[in-house]
């Protein structure tokens, strides 16, 4: 008996220390529910600490193109940090290569909200394919962040709405972190307003805290507006208890945060700038959880402001 429950402790532990680099105080796996109508089945990479009660959850939403096995460098530092994150792959994912012509392309805007207020809706089901991992989450602690196209898609839950549809907020939502989210319509360039009309946005309602985090170097080409287009979020929504951080050297991917091999040519690597988004980001969804005001540190390279 002894032996055999030698073995088990060591098979577990080697477990433990495959499923996460991060001094085995993580592990991963990926998670699926199937919702009904057109949307099928949604896969879910969810990262939990491996000790800890009543663990708050983060939503994360990424950017367009990419999926929920990205983001290393961030995902891997707040779970590390005491969240259970949970990354949903949304439709538009190159990974689920969808036909250029699927008619769920024109509300993909809408189906990657949807898909993270199925993982709160359905956390009971996500609980039960694996209840040593996740039964110390606190559902009822709730924060959500997204990079880029994932910020317009977490913001949709904290109160933004797009002109002419139904608004998708939850209130389970305590904070939201934008990485890059993109900007107001009216910043547009006219191809992308006609490509994009679910980019008319309206931040007033949005009244839940929010940390925007920037690149001063991050010129899209879907503006001819500068890196402050990417601001928009911040400077339009209701505010009072808001607080945006620019990186004065930093691109659309923040240095990284994507981690590999989400590398643009004019987005070099940059762990500073990295690590001052983790140490930022980790501070603000903290006091979001727990309901006590953000007010971020000055970095060095990077400007702060609040509201």
């Amino acid at each position: 008996m002894r032996n055999a429950r030698t073995i088990l402790i060591v098979a577990m532990a080697a477990w433990c220390a495959i499923a996460s680099p991060v001094a085995a105080r993580t592990v991963s796996a990926t998670f699926a529910l199937i919702e009904p109508g057109d949307r099928g089945t949604i896969s879910y990479r969810i990262t939990a600490p491996t000790i800890g009660r009543r663990l708050p959850i983060l939503l994360f939403s990424h950017g367009a193109g990419y999926s929920g096995d990205d983001y290393a460098p961030l995902v891997r530092y707040w779970a590390d940090h005491g969240f259970i994150v949970v990354q949903p792959t949304h439709l538009d994912s190159r990974k689920l290569n969808l036909a250029a012509d699927d008619a769920r392309r024109a509300s993909v805007w809408r189906s990657r909200g949807d898909d993270l207020v199925a993982a709160l809706d359905r956390w009971p089901d996500l609980v039960r394919q694996s209840p040593a991992m996740l039964r110390n989450a606190d559902p009822t602690h709730v924060v959500a962040a997204g990079h880029s196209f994932g910020g317009h898609s977490v913001a949709l839950l904290a109160g933004m709405t797009v002109r002419g549809a139904e608004p998708l907020g939850d209130r389970r939502i305590r904070g939201v972190l934008l990485l890059s989210p993109p900007g107001g319509f009216d910043g547009l360039a006219a191809d992308w307003q006609a490509r994009a009309p679910y980019l008319d946005a309206d931040w007033s309602a949005m009244r839940v805290p929010a940390l925007t985090i920037i690149g001063a170097r991050d010129r899209s080409a879907m503006s001819p507006r500068d890196a402050t287009w990417h601001a928009d979020a911040y400077r339009r929504a209701a505010g009072g208890n808001s607080c945006l951080v620019t990186l004065a050297d930093a691109g659309h991917f923040l240095g990284g945060v994507g981690g590999q091999p989400l590398t643009l040519g004019t987005d070099p690597a940059d762990p500073a700038a990295v690590a001052i988004v983790q140490g930022a980001s980790l501070a603000f969804l903290r006091a979001a959880v727990t309901g006590v005001r953000f007010r971020p540190r000055r970095f060095a390279h990077a400007t702060t402001e609040c509201r």
